[in-house]
């Protein structure tokens, strides 16, 4: 992971050495076939595709429904859940707080949550790198029916306080929503401002994502695409997948645009949301306790990935990339910069189906872009 190491140690000074010329044309016609290839063949119902090269946005459209019962066609402004791709946000909420002097990485759980089982033991920056040793509440078998209700960070926290640990804090690798709920109970004691209002506030309002919020499933949403999952057996098939009321926290709450996703990146690479050395430490490959690297050892769609706070640190054929996935509930979702080439992909789908479609798109587009026109 050379290239890693190199790339993201120096993410503050995206502008690098390693210059690309705009896409020709035939290029973006790729990418737009491609992406029309995924609705015409019924591998989902529709999606989302944005691509924004040195800060500028050069590709954005919609394809298929993003209704399907009423035939309401996706554009760039449909509205996506976005599941695990809110981890960023949640992470760069920590990482505000700490420049404001309110909590530090290095901090124990304790500080904020110190009824919590070995609090003492967990620390904020373990719960950021899926280090704490926690479990995760979405194996828990009774998800649905607890989710089928609103719920206060509070509770959810109540509601996870005795599930077993998966292994001793800093010891091994395991993704947790239950540790990004746990930043989310951080945000709201070290602020004061309950979870959403503080994101709203303080990075969507700051930042001018407009489409960009906490998901409350109740509220009315403008745009907002429905989700869907496949029948088995019937292709191009899809049946209803309802929402759940209780949006599980800050791993996997958010909802977006792929618009706004393009500018969030933009604005988090290039200094308009953290300090440099904020960055810096965002996006720092994370290590156990004992100093060895971690790997995201349960990712099959970014094998080999290394973690850094909220942010899969990985490289595809000696590029370096950074992002996050996102699935559940009826949609897949995948953002990732590629910081030596300046571009952002970002790609959203109103269905929840195997295999990780909006991995196996990005990573077609990723071909496109960086050299050699990928197929389906």
């Amino acid at each position: 992971m050379r290239t890693t190491r190199n790339v993201f140690g120096l993410l503050v000074l995206v502008a690098t050495s390693t210059w690309c010329q705009p896409p020709a044309g035939n290029k973006l016609t790729a990418i737009d076939a491609l992406a029309a290839g995924y609705v015409k063949t019924g591998k989902a119902p529709g999606l989302a595709v944005g691509v924004m090269h040195k800060g500028k946005v050069i590709f954005a459209k919609g394809y298929g429904l993003a209704n399907v019962e009423l035939d309401v066609p996706v554009t760039p402004n449909t509205v996506f859940k976005i599941n695990s791709m809110t981890k960023q946000f949640t992470a760069a909420a920590i990482m505000l707080l700490a420049e404001r002097g309110l909590l530090r990485t290095d901090d124990s759980l304790a500080k904020f949550l110190p009824d919590f089982p070995r609090a003492s033991e967990i620390t904020v920056k373990q719960l950021l790198t899926h280090t704490s040793g926690l479990s995760s509440f979405d194996r828990r078998p009774d998800i649905v029916v607890f989710s089928s209700q609103p719920h206060s960070i509070t509770e959810a926290i109540e509601w996870i306080h005795d599930d077993p640990f998966a292994s001793d804090p800093g010891t091994m690798w395991n993704y947790s929503n239950s540790g990004f709920l746990l930043l989310t109970g951080i945000i709201e004691k070290a602020s004061g401002q309950l979870y959403p209002v503080f994101m709203q506030k303080n990075i969507f309002e700051k930042l001018g994502l407009a489409q960009t919020a906490i998901d409350d499933p109740l509220q009315i949403v403008p745009h907002r695409a429905a989700g869907y999952s496949p029948v088995e057996g019937t292709p191009g098939a899809v049946r209803n997948r309802p929402s759940l009321i209780f949006n599980g926290g800050g791993g996997v709450s958010g909802i977006s645009t792929v618009g706004d996703l393009l500018r969030w990146h933009d604005a988090l690479f290039n200094g308009r949301i953290l300090t440099p050395a904020s960055l810096s430490e965002m996006t720092r490959p994370a290590r156990f306790s004992n100093g060895k690297p971690v790997l995201a050892t349960s990712s099959t769609v970014l094998p080999g990935a290394q973690y850094g706070y909220g942010l899969h640190l990985a490289e595809t054929k000696g590029h370096a990339k950074i992002g996050h996935t996102g699935t559940g509930g009826g949609f897949h979702s995948m953002i990732m910069t590629y910081p030596s080439d300046q571009y952002t992909v970002v790609v959203l789908l109103n269905i929840n189906a195997r295999p990780f479609l909006a991995g196996q798109i990005e990573s077609a587009i990723a071909d496109i872009l960086l050299g050699g026109v990928a197929s389906r």
